[in-house]
């Protein structure tokens, strides 16, 4: 863009804020950042901190580029076999750094079967990965006036190994002055975040509530069985 806007500090300060706001109103959610400074943690590392953690969740943030400058827009990525001409570009850039990764053996954007293997692991999760996409989207649509580019289906690495339910989210157009200015700006940045947030809190209380419902009714479950 005009003033050289790094998506590498535009998603940082995204991620801090977005965090920020989960730790403040959702006290009994942990966040677990895969970077918090100016480091550049692998896309296997990412996915590694993930499932090693045991998350229940993968928001993985992005800023989107084009050669024509008047594209603009948001849009949310889950695991899948999309061939549009738009979601193989988004997935070709951001996979590109696998190839100059020693860690991710296995894994070739090339062949096809490759991701399907990996679509079909990801199909437990498909599910909670689209409704937390749509959520995304709308807040993104309806409270920040966006443009919306829809949710979109594409073989991103992060998405394909993550033991959990993912999103790869692109929170704009770098290329185009407008969107840059937005994003560059602290108030962009809040807005955005804040959209990432209100989509993760309605998700949250849908389903990590009932997730905690069922391990309390088996604990209770668990409890009666041992008294008697």
């Amino acid at each position: 863009g005009r003033y050289r806007t790094s998506e590498k500090d535009i998603t940082l300060a995204v991620a801090r804020k977005t965090a920020a706001y989960i730790e403040e109103r959702i006290p009994g959610v942990q966040v677990i950042m895969t970077r918090t400074g100016d480091t550049y943690p692998t896309l296997s590392e990412r996915v590694r901190i993930a499932n090693e953690s045991q998350a229940d969740l993968l928001l993985s943030i992005h800023c989107d580029s084009f050669e024509k400058s008047s594209v603009t827009g948001t849009s949310t990525f889950v695991m899948g076999l999309d061939k549009s001409e738009a979601s193989l570009r988004v997935a070709a850039k951001e996979n590109a750094a696998v190839f100059n990764e020693k860690d991710a053996e296995g894994f070739d954007p090339d062949d096809p079967d490759t991701f399907i293997a990996l679509a079909l692991k990801q199909e437990i999760y498909l599910g909670r990965s689209l409704q937390l996409a749509e959520q995304i989207q709308t807040q993104f649509r309806q409270r920040v006036g966006r443009k919306d580019r829809g949710v979109r289906q594409a073989p991103y690495y992060v998405t394909a190994y993550a033991s959990m339910p993912s999103v790869l989210v692109e929170l704009g157009f770098l290329t185009n002055p407008k969107e840059e200015d937005f994003l560059h700006s602290d108030l962009g940045q809040d807005y955005m975040s804040s959209a990432l947030f209100r989509a993760f809190r309605d998700y949250a209380q849908r389903w990590f509530s009932l997730e905690a419902a069922v391990q309390e009714a088996n604990e209770k479950t668990t409890d009666k069985k041992e008294t008697e």
